[in-house]
């Protein structure tokens, strides 16, 4: 049982049916570089924002990121940057839409943005419920122009598409074998 345990079994489950950038994004934009509403304000949860303090400042306090409110099929496919700050940040309303995604069947979902296009991190979608709106202005700073071939500043094969390729190596892929600690 556990978080964990079924961060694992919807990794096997996903990348029998070819979805497994999908769901890493759900690991990326929670566990990594998740926000919360409080009554107070903002809150960081994620442990990739956790571990810098200028990600930090720059998630809570900037005006160039996107806050939108946490919908799972969008999130599912807003591509990330594993090589610099978020450009969007989606916000649960509470923790305890993070402990119940754990529990969730995904499948419905996956059929639900079947054939959608990717989305890139900065951009916003119809529907998005904005909680702040971004200016976009750091990312453009930093971007060198770059032949439209090479545009892909974001990553799916990287960060925690590797983690569930390593959970699922260590559990033996799906041959129901359970290694404990």
């Amino acid at each position: 049982g556990g978080f964990r345990a079924g961060l694992r079994h919807g990794g096997l489950r996903a990348k029998g049916l070819g979805v497994l950038a999908e769901l890493a994004r759900v690991y990326w934009y929670t566990v990594e570089f998740g926000l919360v509403n409080q009554p107070d304000g903002l809150r960081i949860y994620g442990s990739g924002i956790l571990s810098s303090s200028a990600e930090t400042r720059f998630a809570l306090e900037d005006s160039s990121p996107h806050r939108v409110r946490f919908a799972l099929p969008r999130v599912m496919r807003t591509r990330y940057r594993i090589d610099d700050f978020q450009e969007v940040y989606f916000v649960l309303d509470n923790l305890t839409q993070l402990l119940d995604l754990a529990q969730i069947d995904f499948m419905p979902v996956y059929g639900q943005i079947a054939g959608l296009p990717a989305l890139d991190p900065g951009e916003l979608a119809a529907g998005d419920q904005i909680i702040r709106q971004g200016t976009g202005a750091y990312h453009r700073g930093r971007q060198a122009p770059r032949p439209a071939s090479a545009r892909q500043p974001m990553a799916d094969a990287g960060g925690p598409r590797s983690f569930f390729l390593r959970a699922i190596r260590h559990d033996g892929g799906d041959r129901g074998r359970h290694h404990t600690r």
